[in-house]
C-alpha cells in the first residue's frame, strides 16, 4: 500500500494491523522503516546477501540497540509492524547482543548534523560512531554521516 491509499482508506491499514496482519506503507514503491533485525527474525528477501553473510558470521558480534526494540515497539503499537513474541529471548537465541543507549550516546545523537531527523537512526548514528560498529540498513541517509555502512571498506561489527 503506498502512502496516499493510507491517507485515504486509513481504516483499511489499521483493521489489517488489529487482525496481526504485518502492513508495509511504502513511499516511492520503497517500504517505509523496517528493521534489519525484524527481517532477520523474519527471513525477509529484503535482507540483502552482503548483510545476511555479515550477520551469520561466526565471529562477527551483533549489536542490537535498544533504540531498535523501542522504535520497534512504538511502530507495533500504533500497526505498523508486527513484533515477534519474545524478541528478547529471539534476539538471544540468534546470538545479537543488546547494546544500551547511554547519556553519552544521547547527547552524541543531539550533535550530529541534521542530515538525518528520525531520532532513532540519529541515535543508531551516533552508537555508531562512538563505537566503530557497522551500520546494517537499507537506509541510504546513513551515508550522510561520518558513520560506516555495511557497504563500507572497513571491518567492524555491524550494529542492526
Amino acid at each position: 500500500m503506498n502512502v496516499h491509499e493510507a491517507k485515504t482508506h486509513l481504516s483499511r491499514p489499521l483493521e489489517a494491523g488489529e487482525a496481526g496482519e504485518d502492513v508495509v506503507i511504502a513511499r516511492a514503491g520503497k517500504p517505509i522503516a523496517r528493521l534489519v533485525m525484524l527481517w532477520w527474525l523474519a527471513d525477509d528477501p529484503r535482507l540483502t546477501p552482503a548483510m545476511r553473510e555479515a550477520i551469520a558470521d561466526p565471529p562477527t558480534a551483533v549489536m542490537v540497540s535498544t533504540a531498535s526494540a523501542w522504535e520497534a515497539a512504538i511502530k507495533a503499537a500504533v500497526g505498523k509492524l508486527t513484533v515477534p513474541d519474545g524478541l528478547r529471548q529471539e534476539l538471544e537465541r540468534h546470538g545479537f547482543d543488546e547494546l544500551p543507549v547511554t547519556v553519552e550516546d544521547g547527547l552524541a545523537a543531539g550533535t550530529l548534523p541534521r542530515h538525518h531527523g528520525d531520532p532513532f537512526d540519529r541515535m543508531l548514528t551516533a552508537q555508531a560512531a562512538r563505537r566503530r560498529l557497522v551500520v546494517v540498513t537499507a537506509d541510504r541517509r546513513f551515508a550522510d554521516h561520518d558513520v560506516l555502512t555495511l557497504t563500507s571498506p572497513e571491518e567492524c561489527s555491524p550494529a542492526v
